[in-house]
C-alpha cells in the first residue's frame, strides 16, 4: 500500500517513524515540509480531511487514513502490516512494549529539541544514562521482545535513533548496547538515515559554537 509521510529534518519523531516505515512493506513516500511545496500539500490535506491548518510533523497519508498522532499511528502500522508486526505475540510483551514507547517518547523529544538548540548534549546524554539499564534489558531480551524474529520492534528502533544521537556525541560504554547498535546499523533503515543525523548534530554544534571571526 502506498504511504506518504511527511517530515521534518530536525524532528526525532519524523526520524523515528521513517526508520519504522522502512522495515515495514510500503510503498513509500517523503515529503519534508521545509519545502514549501510540501508544506503546502500537507495544508491542502489537512483542510481537506478537517483537522486544521497547522503544518504537524510526522504525518502520515493512505488512501484510506490520515493522522499525525504518534501512538495511533504506531498502531495502525502494526494493524495493517500483520506479516511485519513490530508488537511481540504475547499480551505482556505489547504491554511492555507499549509502556516503553509512552514513557520514553516525550523525554526523548525535549532532550533532542534542547541539543538541537543549543549545541550542549548534556540532556541528551543525561537521559542516555537514566535510560541504559532499560535499554540494556529491551537489548538482551529483543528476540523476545520482537513480532518478527530478523526486524526490531518499535522500541528498539525509537531507542536506535536516541541512541545513534547519543553515539555522535560520546562513546557508548556498554558493550551488549554497542554491539547491539552496530547491529542496528548494518540495516538499511538505519544506513539511509544517519548521515542525516550526522549532520543534523554536527550543524546544531557549530551552530552554537562561538564565531572564530569575532564570537563571544
Amino acid at each position: 500500500m502506498l504511504l506518504s509521510i511527511f517530515y521534518r529534518d530536525d524532528c526525532f519523531k519524523s526520524f523515528f517513524l521513517r526508520a519504522v516505515l522502512r522495515e515495514m512493506n510500503w510503498e513509500l513516500r517523503e515529503h519534508d515540509v521545509k519545502s514549501p511545496e510540501s508544506a503546502e500539500k500537507l495544508v491542502l490535506l489537512k483542510e481537506k480531511v478537517g483537522s486544521g491548518e497547522a503544518v504537524i510533523t510526522p504525518a502520515i497519508q493512505t488512501t484510506e487514513a490520515y493522522s499525525h498522532e504518534i501512538y495511533g499511528i504506531l498502531e495502525y502500522l502494526n494493524e495493517r502490516n500483520p506479516g511485519s508486526p513490530m508488537y511481540p505475540d504475547h499480551p505482556s510483551a505489547r504491554l511492555f512494549t507499549r509502556s516503553v514507547l509512552y514513557r520514553s517518547i516525550k523525554p526523548i523529544i525535549q532532550a533532542w529539541d534542547e541539543t538541537i538548540e543549543t549545541g550542549d548534549a548534556a540532556a541528551l546524554l543525561q537521559l542516555f544514562d537514566e535510560q541504559q539499564e532499560l535499554l540494556e534489558g529491551i537489548v538482551k531480551s529483543n528476540k523476545t521482545l520482537r513480532g518478527s524474529p530478523d526486524m526490531p520492534n518499535y522500541s528498539e528502533i525509537l531507542f536506535g535513533v536516541f541512541t545513534l544521537a547519543v553515539s555522535r556525541h560520546r562513546q557508548i560504554q556498554s558493550k551488549a548496547i554497542a554491539t547491539w547498535l552496530k547491529e542496528l546499523m548494518a540495516r538499511q533503515s538505519f544506513k539511509d538515515l544517519a548521515p542525516e543525523i550526522d549532520k543534523l548534530f554536527d550543524s546544531s554544534v557549530k551552530a552554537s559554537s562561538p564565531s572564530l571571526t569575532g564570537g563571544h
